[in-house]
């Protein structure tokens, strides 16, 4: 053979000494056949949706401490003569609704604070505050 072809069978040879390995002794004992593991089965839980934004419920009006319901003896309703007139979540508190024109409507209490004396009342459809200038007995 030529020289340049014994450099490339050798070249060769050595590449493929690298990739085989010879096993020298007994040949090897084929392994007992395993259980094929069970497929895990993954269940994908469901995104949970994030809550719908919701409006703020409205704060519950504080309690008046010095209430006085209106006895039997005296009238339970009362005119408003000069509307609009605010009907509040409670005495000086936010507007609920205005009555907005003149018609009679029932309290059921009243109370005094620093900002006046103050009916209780239901016009609106909820208990709300009406200021004791705005009505007439």
């Amino acid at each position: 053979m030529k020289r340049a072809s014994l450099l490339v069978l050798g070249t060769a040879a050595l590449a493929l000494n690298a990739c085989i390995k010879i096993e020298t002794g007994a040949p090897p004992t084929p392994a007992a056949p395993q259980a094929a593991a069970p497929a895990a089965t993954a269940v994908a839980a469901a995104p949970t949706p994030a809550p719908a934004p919701t409006a703020a419920p409205a704060p519950a009006p504080a309690p008046v401490s010095n209430f006085t319901p209106i006895d039997n003896g005296l009238t339970d309703e009362v005119q408003v003569f000069d509307p609009p007139s605010n009907v509040r979540r409670s005495p000086n508190g936010a507007v609920i609704c205005a009555v907005r024109q003149k018609q009679f409507i029932k309290i059921s209490g009243y109370t005094s604070t620093s900002k006046g004396t103050w009916y209780k009342t239901n016009a609106c459809g909820e208990a709300g505050w009406i200021h004791v200038s705005q009505v007439r007995f």
